[in-house]
């Protein structure tokens, strides 16, 4: 039960192309994809251990998204992660619209599940 609170709770607090924004909250315009990526992750894990396709579906659209809208095309030589629209702290204003290393970590470990 608790599962299905937090994840639905999460899957419909995304924007419309699918990515978490920053503190979830629907009317923030920055990105936070590595949310999105420990969500994924969550979700890939939960499917695993409770056999629940729609858990494991709903991970995958994550991922798909991510692929989508926030793979980053090229090695740049100020983002040197895979993904972006990343948030770690929008009121300090630290590591915004950036890559984060965990939030890699965490989408790469949810495709290999």
């Amino acid at each position: 039960e608790q599962v299905e609170r937090v994840s639905s709770y999460f899957l419909s607090h995304l924007n419309p192309n699918g990515i978490s924004s920053y503190g979830l909250k629907k009317d923030e315009t920055i990105l936070d994809s590595s949310a999105t990526c420990i969500a994924a992750h969550a979700l890939t894990n939960l499917a695993k251990y409770t056999s629940r396709e729609d858990l494991l579906k709903s991970a995958r659209k994550l991922q798909k998204n991510l692929i989508t809208y926030c793979l980053q095309p090229e090695i740049k030589d100020d983002r040197q992660g895979i993904i972006e629209n990343a948030c770690h702290d929008l009121n300090k204003k630290e590591y915004v619209d950036a890559s984060l290393i965990y939030g890699d970590a965490y989408f790469l470990d949810s495709l290999i599940v």
